[in-house]
């Protein structure tokens, strides 16, 4: 049996868990600094944006997870399917693998022990090595860039826009928060990082979408006939 979702379906549904997944997220965060609890509940733990193994977690890894599969699938198909390039659609297969990887174990975070001396913006050190690599692998997608149909160029560059905006450049006012309270255990920092996680998981859900809409409208190849 082949089971098919339709892609509006798919949009649709992908789209309403990031919202759902955004406003439980804000609100269990709101409730958890604004009410007196005896204990910290357990749905904070659960469903919060700023912690880490919980549900929002797990639907980023496999949100990035699917985004390798999709790529995958492009970089398998003849070159007249994926407008040539094979090189760097298998560049952003592994890199979307090993960011799924990086967002259950959080390996991006121990960077930050090389820079224990940054402060301010800084104060999570990992974004300065983070950042000249974003920037280097923008230069080199240029070209890549440039041989897509507009539509997917454009579509493409603003979830990639979108996720980095959250996942590297929230990461600064939340380093100079974090060293201006000397505490990650506020509401301050629970609702910067909420913006930024939420930023990750639309990026990605749009990139993942934008995939999905290049895969079905890409060119087909000529079917030889004997």
């Amino acid at each position: 049996m082949q089971l098919i979702i339709p892609l509006k379906k798919a949009r649709l549904l992908l789209l309403a868990i990031w919202a759902t997944l955004a406003v439980t997220g804000f609100t269990v965060e709101i409730l958890h600094y604004t009410c007196t609890f005896e204990s910290r509940p357990v749905w904070v733990d659960t469903f919060s944006l700023s912690y880490e193994d919980n549900v929002p977690t797990w639907h980023s890894t496999c949100l990035l997870f699917s985004c390798a599969v999709a790529l995958a699938c492009i970089w398998s198909r003849p070159k007249s399917e994926r407008h040539g390039h094979g090189f760097f659609w298998g560049v952003l297969c592994l890199g979307f693998l090993y960011m799924s990887l990086d967002e259950s174990a959080s390996y991006h975070e121990q960077m930050s022990l090389w820079f224990q001396s940054t402060r301010g913006i800084f104060y999570y050190g990992w974004v300065i090595p983070m950042g000249g690599l974003v920037l280097a692998l923008l230069l080199m997608f240029i070209k890549f860039l440039l041989v897509l149909p507009a539509k997917f160029r454009w579509r493409f560059f603003t979830a990639g826009v979108i996720y980095v905006g959250g996942a590297l450049l929230m990461e600064l006012p939340l380093g100079w928060w974090v060293d201006k309270t000397g505490s990650e255990g506020n509401i301050g920092y629970a609702l910067i990082d909420g913006v930024q996680e939420t930023m990750e998981m639309l990026g990605s859900t749009l990139f993942l979408i934008f995939l999905l809409q290049y895969f079905d409208e890409r060119p087909r190849s000529t079917p030889v006939t004997p």
